[in-house]
């Protein structure tokens, strides 16, 4: 969520996604799936930030860690003190049962405000009267702890020199994840499938699995990624309006789609009249201020 130096129509992707939050949570009739845009997110972040990460992965260990971990911490403290501190004071302020806002907030400038709601047995879906003013930086806690994770794993990824080694190392994870996650949902333990990492880490590794084969994936034809540009776009859009909470394909969707459509958007032509959506500045603009729009 946090932003990054990267491609404009990657910033759009962001745009539509945080439009797709917001509108869910101020017109939930009109956008019913809106929250889906938080795993498109996870996705985006996954790429981004493995993007950028690859960058200086040919430093000593030490200093990359040291780089990736600074970098984290400049994207996301600024805002999240900023948001949280003035939440305090306006929750002390004017909320006559301030607690469970106060506890989450604390929680979430540690990174652990989806544990907290989840052992809270908090359901997300129910909170939409604004019971507590920081249910939302659950999101943030995942994406952080995939932040202690990813580092590691891009370490000893671009150590590796089998390819099938490497595709083991990314895709064991995600593929255990995930089918975890359907597990999960098929039980009817919807809060665990939310709020926590494990089942949310396929997600962002979505993103981190595409960033770590952009080589391969520039050698496909344009027509080939312009089509995948579109249908995933299109897969966006559908599934902010086409699901419910209790639809365990949503998130499955939303981030397939949103994988598509980085593999697309990459290579843009902003010559090409079918591509201006995808490099509109004021989308571009809203999309580069979604962190701070979402918090």
């Amino acid at each position: 969520m946090p932003s990054e130096r990267i491609i404009p129509g990657v910033d759009v992707l962001r745009a539509f996604s945080v439009m797709g939050v917001l509108l869910f949570h101020w017109y939930p009739e009109f956008m019913p799936s809106g929250y889906l845009g938080v795993d498109a997110f996870f996705v985006i972040s996954g790429y981004v930030v493995t993007r950028r990460s690859l960058e200086d992965i040919a430093f000593p260990p030490s200093r990359f860690l040291l780089d990736f971990y600074r970098r984290r911490f400049w994207r996301i403290y600024p805002s999240l003190v900023s948001i949280v501190g003035i939440g305090f004071l306006l929750i002390l302020l004017f909320d006559a049962y301030p607690n469970a806002s106060v506890q989450t907030g604390l929680f979430g400038l540690v990174g652990f405000a989806n544990l907290e709601q989840y052992f809270r047995s908090n359901d997300y879906f129910v909170q939409q009267a604004g019971a507590n003013a920081f249910t939302h930086l659950w999101s943030l806690g995942v994406e952080e702890q995939f932040y202690f994770v990813s580092p590691i794993l891009l370490l000893i990824f671009v150590r590796l020199r089998k390819t099938a080694s490497k595709a083991l190392l990314l895709g064991l994870p995600l593929l255990i994840s995930i089918m975890s996650y359907i597990v999960v949902m098929s039980s009817g333990r919807a809060n665990a499938a939310f709020y926590l990492f494990p089942f949310r880490y396929w997600e962002v590794a979505l993103g981190m699995a595409l960033a770590t084969s952009e080589s391969k994936i520039s050698e496909l034809h344009f027509l080939l990624r312009k089509v995948a540009l579109f249908v995933g776009f299109g897969g966006i859009v559908g599934s902010l309006i086409a699901f419910r909470p209790s639809d365990s394909l949503g998130p499955i969707v939303a981030t397939m789609s949103t994988t598509l459509a980085l593999i697309g958007v990459r290579h843009i032509r902003a010559s090409s009249h079918s591509m201006k959506v995808f490099c509109l500045n004021p989308l571009i603009q809203i999309g580069r201020r979604s962190y701070s729009l979402y918090l």
